[in-house]
């Protein structure tokens, strides 16, 4: 296991000991679960729309611009309820789609909050 993933693994499991996120009130804090929550609102939209629209467009109208922003440059976590949060998005996506692009970018931003008020050595 590399020092990376331990880290925040380790991290990981202090959050968890500190009791459940609640996504609604950490989005008021934090960008990362605001832009995820963007995501997951948009895709539902997305999901809701019909089959006969032209996919393209639709992606752009709901999911796509929160998409790029977790791909590109997803917000450093202000929270750690925030940085747990990525994580779990980051777990969820891997489950359903095998290729996600916002998983190394999320990650690496959890991984430098982490770091930053947890040590390196954690």
């Amino acid at each position: 296991m590399s020092v990376e993933r331990r880290s925040i693994l380790k991290g990981a499991a202090a959050i968890a000991c500190a009791g459940s996120i609640d996504p609604s009130a950490a989005a008021s804090q934090d960008p990362l679960v605001a832009l995820i929550e963007e995501y997951r609102h948009g895709t539902a939209a997305f999901n809701a729309r019909s089959v006969t629209e032209e996919w393209e467009g639709l992606t752009e109208a709901t999911y796509g611009p929160s998409m790029d922003r977790l791909c590109t440059s997803p917000p450093m976590p202000t929270t750690f309820a925030g940085a747990m949060h990525g994580i779990e998005f980051v777990l969820s996506e891997m489950a359903d789609f095998i290729d996600s692009n916002a998983n190394e970018a999320v990650l690496k931003v959890c991984a430098a909050f982490l770091r930053q008020h947890v040590g390196a050595s954690a």
